[in-house]
């Protein structure tokens, strides 16, 4: 796949982003690009990275991201996408890092993760943010699974009042070599008025109050997301343009029995 047409990215620096993916996919070192884009935050070897102290909490302690550089490497291509969400989403994901130090905190490293800190890096690694418009009935589609009628019928409304925003880097990863079980975590992002994501930047100040109040309110759990494969959502695959793309069970499952 052409990386300059990945129609995920249509919200992204497409030219950065296609830069720093095929340097890295050419087997090159991207920190010397992203950190020429990057705010407040610094690409370093992975190596700077002290054995005793965790990845997040080192961010956030010293405003730096550990990034591989191997050539060839999944680890490199990981970093490097990580990198492009910090430059994209700086609200949020210093948000999430936060959020991700003070629970390292509070519970240490070793041992069993609380369910927050499960909740948080399922959110920075796979997490695709559905912003609709508040008192929608898009949640309850999303939750009943009715992916004919949210994804197919109402197509005309995706990227116009539906807006879908990938965050998660390892989402993106995954989507360099697509396939179509690919399935994300979604995060639903209720808006009053359109201008509050008329651009990225926005999406991205709105998304950071929203992770807080759910922070506070107890609300950040892994059971907080809604699955759904990507390559359903409108414009994403060719192939979606067809109902019957939506009748393949294996990947647009119903909901689980419960007994």
């Amino acid at each position: 796949m052409n990386i300059l047409l990945q129609p995920w990215l249509q919200n992204f620096q497409t030219d950065l982003c296609a830069a720093v993916l095929e340097t890295v996919a050419n087997g090159n070192n991207a920190i010397t690009l992203l950190n020429t884009v990057l705010n407040k935050k610094v690409c370093v070897p992975h190596a700077n990275l002290p054995l005793n102290i965790a990845y997040e909490q080192f961010i956030y302690d010293t405003n730096q991201i550990p990034t591989r550089t191997l050539a060839g490497s999944s680890g490199a291509l990981h970093d490097a996408c990580n990198a492009l969400m910090w430059v994209h989403y700086p609200h949020s994901k210093a948000v999430l890092n936060e959020l991700q130090a003070n629970d390292i905190k509070t519970h240490g490293v070793q041992g069993n993760r609380s369910a927050v800190r499960d909740a948080l890096t399922l959110f920075d690694e796979n997490a695709l943010i559905l912003a609709y418009p508040a008192n929608d009935f898009t949640p309850q589609q999303l939750a009943n699974r009715q992916w004919a009628d949210l994804l197919y019928h109402r197509r005309n409304e995706w990227h116009y009042t539906l807006k879908p925003y990938l965050f998660g880097h390892a989402l993106l990863q995954k989507l360099q070599h697509p396939y179509l079980a690919i399935t994300a975590h979604t995060w639903l992002l209720p808006y009053q008025h359109i201008d509050e994501i008329s651009n990225l930047n926005a999406v991205d100040c709105l998304l950071a109050k929203h992770l807080s109040a759910a922070y506070v309110n107890q609300k950040m759990f892994t059971r907080s997301f809604l699955p759904l494969p990507v390559l359903g959502i409108p414009r994403w695959c060719t192939d979606n343009t067809l109902i019957d793309f939506y009748q393949n069970t294996s990947v647009f499952r119903p909901i689980p029995n419960s007994f």
